[in-house]
């Protein structure tokens, strides 16, 4: 609600004063961010989300799409296979890597990313 009435900075002001944020909260903040043209802020603010153990939701990623969108579209297919890679979930992140090396065939990242979310949950 501040990010529409008085601006994103006094969003982030409120979401620094509560001491337990919930994922609404981590919601809000995310999207009130890549609303205002704020991408790298609001990509910043998904990985400490995940940092403090916040699993995303479809909310969660669709606040951070217009972030990802900005990016183009290996972009997006890169901030989700992150987003797959601190997550663990290796179903999405196959499809992601998948799309990546679709759109650029050389792209080693996406298939070294891939291999760490397959080691860390201990897939072979």
């Amino acid at each position: 609600m501040y990010s529409r009435c008085v601006g994103v900075r006094h969003s982030e002001l409120a979401f620094k004063e509560i001491l337990h944020p919930d994922l609404v909260s981590w919601n809000a903040v995310i999207a009130a961010s890549a609303q205002h043209g704020l991408y790298s802020k609001a990509c910043a603010l998904f990985s400490q989300m995940g940092s403090n153990a916040f699993q995303p939701d479809s909310i969660t990623f669709l606040g951070l799409l217009p972030a990802c969108n900005h990016a183009g579209d290996c972009g997006i297919w890169g901030a989700l296979l992150s987003a797959c890679n601190v997550h663990l979930n290796a179903d999405i992140g196959e499809l992601a890597a998948k799309k990546i090396l679709e759109l650029d065939p050389w792209n080693s990242g996406a298939s070294v990313m891939l291999s760490n979310v397959y080691a860390a949950r201990g897939i072979h």
